[in-house]
């Protein structure tokens, strides 16, 4: 597998966050995440989900516990070396990590997600925490 990166955008203060793969040839001024491309199917609901934060505040890692069963089969199966920038599913678990930074607080609580997908991968998250969450 080619090494990826996903592209994000966290706001603290809606409780939002963007975190899309960035296609061959894309230019994302900014760091803005690129719109969503043709060939993509959205799948959304509602779950509880957790991300965890670098020492500077960076967001490392997406975790949402309890996907739905229909989305299951079109997220890669968790495997050894080589996992960041790709979206996993490791035991029905939806694992996104984006670093190789340690985590050094998390943020929970339910949130609406929406998953983009493109044949075989995760190409896009949109994650709203519904409530305040909590932060440890």
């Amino acid at each position: 597998m080619a090494p990826q990166s996903f592209i994000t955008e966290w706001n603290a203060e809606t409780g939002v966050l963007r975190a899309v793969s960035p296609r061959a040839g894309d230019t994302v001024p900014g760091g803005t995440p690129p719109p969503e491309a043709d060939g993509e199917t959205s799948i959304g609901f509602r779950t509880v989900a957790s991300l965890a934060f670098t020492h500077d505040g960076g967001v490392c890692a997406v975790d949402v516990p309890d996907i739905p069963e229909r989305v299951a089969p079109a997220i890669p199966v968790a495997r050894g070396q080589g996992t960041v920038g790709f979206a996993w599913l490791d035991s029905g678990w939806l694992w996104i990590p984006l670093s190789d930074g340690r985590a050094a607080r998390q943020h929970s609580g339910l949130a609406e997600i929406e998953l983009r997908l493109r044949r075989d991968e995760v190409t896009g998250l949109s994650l709203r925490f519904l409530d305040q969450g909590t932060g440890t």
